[in-house]
């Protein structure tokens, strides 16, 4: 069975549904799993880190190239951490300090940039139980975006940003 997928989306720890999923097939008798994976290592699409203690502040910056113009991506942070998150633009706007919330929804306009962001909570996510920060942009602005995660609630402040695939 050959399976392409072309995306950096999930949790990259095996409890996504297409990893269950797959995990289910691999076990069977007579089946061969194949797909293809990496040669993203030089795009730059992931991070992760470390917040120690609540009310850390982790800091990640983002370069945004000029023909970019809408850019989604997910913030995975492992259970049971928990984080609030701030985005500031190139110009020094920011969207103030969002706090965590179950299926939270939050769209802000930079008025220097006429960029918007929507932020969305999904807390806890449906497979994993972890908390997931999905970020969109539209009409985004060529610099460097600040994306500040701040801890509140802490037990080991692991997390990690995936950007979309290189060719997507």
């Amino acid at each position: 069975m050959y399976l392409g997928v072309s995306s950096s989306e999930g949790a990259h720890d095996g409890g996504s549904l297409v990893s269950r999923y797959l995990a289910q097939f691999g076990n069977l008798r007579g089946i061969c799993l194949v797909s293809g994976v990496g040669n993203e290592g030089a795009a730059q699409g992931h991070v992760s880190g470390n917040m120690t203690h609540v009310g850390d502040v982790s800091v990640q910056e983002l370069n945004v190239p000029r023909d970019l113009k809408r850019l989604t991506f997910n913030i995975w942070i492992r259970i049971p951490n928990s984080a609030s998150i701030n985005i500031v633009s190139p110009s020094g706007e920011s969207t103030k300090i969002i706090k965590p919330k179950t299926n939270k929804i939050e769209t802000y306009k930079f008025v220097f940039t006429n960029t918007e962001v929507t932020i969305r909570y999904f807390t806890p996510e449906n497979f994993t139980g972890h908390e997931v920060i999905n970020v969109t942009f539209r009409d985004i602005r060529s610099g460097i975006w600040r994306i500040e995660l701040i801890g509140f609630y802490i037990i080991d402040g692991s997390y990690h940003i995936w950007l979309p695939s290189h060719n997507t």
